[in-house]
């Protein structure tokens, strides 16, 4: 079972590869800040459908070694996480980059994930951390993940 999760955030200290601060779309960088911390809560809450609610209908995920899992994968996945585990205690995350252009952003993102999973009846605490490049699309109704692209696992 893949027991990737989706990039979380809510640090905001985008920069570019040159080190320089980009000219920061205040109004669109706020919005998809305030996806990221949805979905950090909805993952603390262990949420399939508050997670599934910010992808768009297309969404996509590849790992490191190129699988690629469509939106109906995503959740299952997901679910099957959240069934493997006993609680997600802390959902740590760093957004290192956030590129507007027009209604599509890029972002850099670092996530940190510790669980407390259950082995051989004794507690034990897992702790993933994981860099994600996400491709967000403006829609009707917000700022949605149209693709997760898993950089270092």
């Amino acid at each position: 079972m893949i027991q990737k999760i989706f990039a979380l955030l809510f640090m905001l200290t985008p920069i570019m590869a040159n080190g320089q601060k980009p000219t920061v779309d205040s109004q669109n960088h706020k919005a998809i800040a305030a996806g990221y911390a949805y979905y950090r809560r909805a993952m603390l809450h262990e949420d399939v459908s508050k997670i599934m609610g910010l992808l768009t209908p297309d969404f996509t995920w590849q790992m490191p070694d190129g699988k690629v899992l469509n939106r109906q994968q995503t959740s299952g996945e997901l679910t099957s996480y959240f069934h493997s585990i006993q609680k997600i205690e802390t959902v740590t995350l760093l957004l290192q980059e956030v590129v507007v252009k027009g209604n599509t952003a890029t972002t850099l993102v670092t996530e940190k994930v510790t669980a407390l999973t259950r082995e051989h009846k004794r507690e034990k605490r897992t702790t993933t951390t994981e860099t994600y490049r996400e491709v967000w699309l403006k829609t009707g109704s917000g700022w949605k993940i149209q693709s997760t692209l898993v950089l270092k696992s």
